[in-house]
């Protein structure tokens, strides 16, 4: 498992150092973040949790519509961030990285939709005891606002549903609701 956990953390490094360094391979780069109310399942019951996403997409010239997407996100019970005495508790959480495709689909000048699909690596905390590398699918769908536009840089605001299964372990899964916030800059 760990070699599988290696080789999607290199193959996202590669990615990210290519996708900065050969300027024809690209349109454009957009960087972006999300913060929401998630749900941990598995094979344990389910937890509410709070959820914060890393979001990294390259734009290829060839495939109009279809960018190549990375997600880090962090998920932990909801219960970490209230003040209490923390003495002694645990809280699970579960770290994942993901590698995607996204499809957008414009609606109007303003308004457009934007699903993805992909591979997911999940670092599973859930139990104190365990720490577990997990793998499995992860797709999200999210309706999206153009907040400003010009000839280089869009900024845009997104609201939508992330999901990611895995299949071993504990088969431990999440779904949140986010928010989401990217900036987008031509590299032509």
């Amino acid at each position: 498992m760990k070699f599988i956990a290696k080789s999607l953390f290199t193959l996202s490094f590669i990615l990210i150092l290519f996708s900065n360094s050969l300027k024809g391979q690209e349109r454009g780069l957009e960087f972006g973040g999300a913060v929401g109310v998630a749900s941990l399942f598995g094979n344990f019951a389910s937890q509410t949790s709070l959820a914060g996403t890393i979001i990294f997409d390259v734009h290829h010239p060839y495939f109009d519509g279809y960018n190549l997407s990375a997600r880090f996100s962090y998920i932990q019970k909801f219960e970490r961030f209230l003040p209490e005495d923390r003495k002694g508790r645990y809280y699970p959480f579960v770290k994942s990285l993901s590698i995607r495709v996204d499809l957008t689909q414009q609606l109007d000048e303003t308004f457009f939709l934007e699903e993805s699909f992909g591979l997911l690596l999940l670092n599973d905390h859930t139990f104190e005891i365990i720490k577990d590398w997990n793998y499995g699918v992860a797709f999200s769908g999210a309706i999206g606002l153009i907040l400003s536009q010009t000839k280089a840089e869009i900024w845009k605001l997104y609201f939508g549903m992330d999901v990611g299964q895995t299949f071993n372990n504990l088969s431990t899964g999440f779904y949140s609701l986010q928010i989401e916030g990217k900036y987008y800059f031509s590299t032509e």
